[in-house]
């Protein structure tokens, strides 16, 4: 098979011109960063509600993090719940693992969303403002640690 370039490769090689639509290709790098010491069990199914990214947000990475050894079996998905727009139409399906599948932090301190443990093909871009939340999967969390996550993402 023969070497092909990409859909903005041409346009890249240009001088003085850019043709790459704003947002594509450049944008402010921002991080979302939140955490929760839990002060109780999580349960299966349990969720912690975390903060919006905004619309538009192009999502480069993502990490989640304990700062000890969750029980055995114990997973982390990171996703979003549902968004609508205005009108009622969809823009994003709930999703519990849109970023992160399967977190594993019964023997790591942090895992990254392009690990094993996910399935996310970034970048993704929101079509409105997303909440994102960590669900338990699994096994229940009975050690009560302290939970990150970190969400890289570019705004045009």
């Amino acid at each position: 098979m023969a070497d092909v370039n990409g859909r903005n490769f041409a346009v890249t090689q240009q001088e003085k011109e850019r043709k790459i639509a704003p947002g594509e290709l450049g944008g402010e790098l921002q991080v979302l960063t939140d955490d929760v010491q839990l002060a109780a069990n999580l349960n299966i199914g349990e969720k912690v509600f975390l903060p919006k990214l905004p619309e538009g947000a192009l999502i480069h990475d993502a990490w989640v993090s304990s700062d000890t050894n969750l029980d055995v079996g114990a997973r982390l998905d990171l996703g979003n719940s549902l968004v609508l727009a205005d009108d009622g139409s969809t823009l994003h399906l709930a999703d519990d693992n849109s970023l992160i599948d399967q977190a594993d932090l019964t023997t790591l301190g942090r895992v990254k969303a392009t690990g094993d443990e996910a399935h996310m093909i970034f970048p993704l871009k929101t079509l409105g403002e997303m909440p994102l939340e960590l669900i338990v999967k699994g096994a229940n969390i009975t050690v009560n640690p302290k939970l990150g996550v970190t969400v890289l993402y570019s705004v045009p």
